[in-house]
């Protein structure tokens, strides 16, 4: 960081008259830098980043860079949320726009906090801190109390997204060319787009702005380097173009549903009850110690009084190991047994998967529930079978009597909202079990999601 703000400061200096450069002719810039100064030109790619990120530098297409204009010196960073009510919507991906019985509600910005999203973003954070406290809220301390938590827990994940929104707005784009378009899709280079510099999926919106109007594209394809948009029909390509990126709520609304239903959906969480340590059950083929036969033994007691169940551990003490042996233990003695098991990421969630079938679980009993708009190419040839695709080659979601008819659903942590989704507001779960693996990895509210689907 110390030698991107020194060449921060030498920038405009060593930018050419027309004020935008390639990549790699930054790149000579920097090395002759460096070489002046006696340094090491190592690090380039973090550098440019930085440069991005401070605002030195805005993208200018694909792998070009310029100067900022005065308006963008004028206008510093800002965690600005997109105001897109009076923009011209394209279309969205086939088969995104799924009716539910229980969509997920708004649950938008309060005004309170909308109102920190025009500062500057140190100054954001900072005036964020004291709203909480003017609420009665310290930072990782959550009320015990139902109703105070509830509100603790809202207040944090409104904190969360404005810094999302100010994050996302790192990689926006000045663009001065015409977009390349095929079959009504629009193509915009993206630079970084491999390595989720900015992180986009299928389904996503970003607003355009140009001297014709606004306009909320959707996303139709992520490629290597550039994504497939499709604006409203009467977008007529003509820059400048500003490319303001967004990122999908949906994650944060079914966040905000489960704490709002956690007290009736999940009253378990408040149990006082002691925690009972049964007798350790007999683990064949298995090199469970006696805490993990114990966990496993506790899970499998026909009525389970004392849920939650917390299973801790260092990395590599084998907790995922001994949770897919006791949902295969539970299997074999409780056949009636619904289990849904859920990670806070799609890697730890197929992880579950290939290795529940590893244990002998064939797809008639378990379904890998996916979110449509992942990539089908992301997920492991272990992981497919246990899949459902529909004639587009997209991830797809059962019906949900189909859905109860599995055994075992395994799913990320968000995606668990497609199944109470599914089902009428304030109505349990059918699921006589559910587990969270790498918990700790979640935040509380992401983990309230599949707890609030137990029956």
């Amino acid at each position: 960081a110390h030698a991107a703000l020194e060449f921060a400061d030498c920038v405009p200096n060593l930018m050419p008259d027309t004020g935008s450069v390639m990549k790699e002719e930054l790149r000579v810039l920097f090395d002759e830098y460096c070489l002046e100064k006696d340094e090491t030109t190592s690090g380039f790619g973090q550098i440019l980043y930085l440069l991005v990120q401070w605002r030195v530098l805005f993208r200018a297409g694909w792998n070009r860079f310029k100067l900022p204009t005065t308006s963008q010196q004028i206008r510093e960073r800002k965690a600005a949320v997109l105001e897109v009510d009076d923009a011209l919507d394209g279309k969205k991906p086939p088969n995104l726009g799924l009716e539910f019985d229980n969509p997920v509600p708004s649950f938008h910005l309060p005004g309170s906090f909308k109102r920190l999203a025009r500062l500057k973003v140190y100054i954001m954070q900072d005036a964020t801190q004291k709203l909480l406290k003017s609420k009665g809220f310290e930072p990782k301390q959550i009320p015990q109390e139902i109703k105070g938590r509830k509100k603790y827990l809202h207040a944090v994940l409104f904190a969360e997204e404005l810094q999302m929104n100010f994050d996302i707005s790192i990689y926006d784009l000045e663009l001065d060319d015409p977009l390349t378009h095929r079959n009504d899709l629009h193509t915009i280079a993206v630079p970084g787009l491999a390595e989720k510099r900015p992180s986009v999926l299928k389904g996503d919106y970003l607003l355009l702005t140009c001297k014709q109007g606004k306009f909320r594209g959707y996303v139709h394809k992520v490629l290597l380097d550039s994504l497939e948009v499709s604006f409203h029909q009467t977008f007529q390509n003509k820059p400048p173009f500003k490319i303001h990126f967004s990122f999908n709520r949906t994650p944060l609304r079914s966040m905000h549903r489960a704490i709002r239903d956690s007290s009736t959906l999940a009253p378990q969480l408040d149990s006082t009850r002691p925690i009972v340590r049964p007798a350790p059950l007999a683990a064949l083929g298995t090199q469970l110690n006696t805490e993990q036969r114990q966990f496993m033994a506790a899970c499998c007691m026909p009525h389970l009084s004392t849920a939650p169940l917390l299973l801790w551990g260092p990395p590599g003490t084998g907790k995922t190991t001994t949770l897919v042996h006791t949902i295969s233990a539970l299997l074999s003695q409780q056949p009636a047994a619904k289990l849904l098991v859920t990670a806070p990421s799609n890697p730890a969630s197929d992880l579950l998967c290939e290795r529940l079938s590893q244990l002998g679980i064939k797809e008639n009993k378990m379904f890998r529930l996916v979110a449509m708009m992942r990539d089908v190419k992301s997920v492991s040839k272990g992981v497919l079978p246990f899949t459902r695709t529909d004639f587009m080659g997209s991830f797809a979601v059962p019906s949900l009597e189909e859905l109860k008819g599995y055994q075992v659903v395994v799913c990320t942590c968000t995606t668990a909202s497609y199944l109470r989704s599914r089902l009428p507001k304030d109505q349990p779960g059918w699921f006589s079990h559910v587990f969270v693996d790498e918990a700790a990895q979640s935040i509380e509210a992401e983990a309230l999601i599949p707890l609030t689907l137990a029956q």
